[in-house]
Formats: C-alpha cells, sequence, structure tokens
C-alpha cells in the first residue's frame, strides 16, 4: 500500500468516534484502497462510514439490532440535510455485510434467499481467515464479490450447491466480464478460483466424514 495511501488511512482511522463499533471499522476503507475507487470517492464513503460512526453514538438501539431498517434511518436523516448521494446506502449495506462476517452482528435470516447467500458467505470468510490466513481487507472484499455469482447460479432450475461444477462459474465469467471493467472482472476470476477451492473442500471433508 502506498505510503498516502496509509496517512489517509491513519488520518481516518483517528477521526472516528469512539463507540463499540469504531474498532472494526478501522479496516473497512482498505477495501476501497484496493478495488481502485478515485481518492475523491474514497475520501466520500470515509467521510460517510465516520459519520454513520458518530450517528450511532447518538442512539440508544444495541449495536446487535443494527440492520439495514437502521441504515435508512440514518440515509433519512442525513437525506434531510441534503447530504446523502447515489452509493451510499450500499457503502453502508457492505459495512453492514462486513460486521456480520466478523459476527459482530448476527445475520438474521431475512427471506430464503438471503439466508442462505448469508451462511455460504459466513463459511467462506471463515475458510477464508483460518484455513487461507488472508488479510483482513480480503475477508470484506471476497464474500460481497462473489454473491452476483450466487445470485445467478441459484436463480437456474434445480441449482443446487453441491452440483456446482467448474463450466459453471466459466459460463458465468463469460457473461459476467464483459458488462464491467477488467479489473473488476479480474478480481471476480480471482474470488471465483478461492471459492471453488473453498466448496471442494467442503465436499471432500463431507466425503472424509461419510
Amino acid at each position: 500500500m502506498k505510503e498516502k495511501t496509509i496517512s489517509e488511512l491513519g488520518s481516518f482511522q483517528s477521526s472516528l468516534t469512539k463507540t463499540s463499533l469504531s474498532p472494526y471499522l478501522k479496516a473497512f476503507p482498505v477495501i476501497f484502497y484496493e478495488q481502485g475507487y478515485t481518492e475523491i470517492t474514497i475520501r466520500r464513503k470515509q467521510w460517510l462510514i465516520g459519520k454513520f460512526n458518530q450517528w450511532l453514538s447518538q442512539q440508544t438501539f444495541r449495536i446487535l439490532e443494527l440492520n439495514e431498517q437502521k441504515i435508512d434511518q440514518f440515509i433519512e436523516f442525513h437525506g434531510i440535510k441534503g447530504a446523502t448521494r447515489r452509493g451510499d446506502r450500499a457503502t453502508l449495506i457492505l459495512l453492514l455485510q462486513h460486521l456480520k462476517n466478523l459476527h459482530i452482528i448476527p445475520s438474521l435470516p431475512e427471506n430464503t434467499e438471503n439466508n442462505l447467500f448469508d451462511h455460504i458467505e459466513q463459511d467462506f470468510v471463515q475458510y477464508l481467515s483460518q484455513e487461507r490466513g488472508l488479510s483482513q481487507a480480503t475477508l470484506i472484499r471476497y464474500p460481497a464479490t462473489v454473491r452476483p455469482f450466487l445470485k445467478w447460479y441459484f436463480n437456474r432450475v434445480s441449482a443446487q450447491m453441491e452440483t456446482l461444477k467448474a463450466p459453471d462459474i466459466v459460463k458465468f465469467m463469460l457473461s459476467y466480464a464483459p458488462t464491467v471493467k477488467r479489473s473488476t472482472a479480474k478480481l471476480m476470476a480471482t474470488c471465483l478460483r478461492s471459492f471453488f477451492r473453498f466448496l471442494w473442500g467442503v465436499q471432500h471433508k463431507k466425503v472424509a466424514k461419510s
């Protein structure tokens, strides 16, 4: 990571209002640097996270109760002041998923599809952390990147995790890659390689136990 990036990240970390959540927010913006966002966009996202953390410190609900509805309350609060922008909610939803992956807040079953995705993503994060020893930034980035593939795969008739094969991933990439930047497609391919190894390991353990 460049010295300027480290310096800016350090400034963001030191500016955070001290709350029960702030220790888990410090590494979160790393994902934006690694995904190649412009400095202006990153500053905006860091500002948003800082404001959200500050708003949380003024609320009476527990961190365990943090969910999408609470995020919408924050968006509405700042929207009245004309401070919100397009993409702010997506940034905070990504933060919410990050906190779920860290088991700071529970993954409540909103519907069958989301509950299934959350379960798969949490197992994937555990694999990346315990067996691959990957960085915190990667633990944030990979599950969120894989979700479009999960949505695509499970929208197919009779699709099951146990029947997923390498050609399915190739087929997805052929349709996905032309719709995004080359760097985004490359990240997706890297994530899916790790995801496929993770699934292979799960199936291998099931066979070994049987």
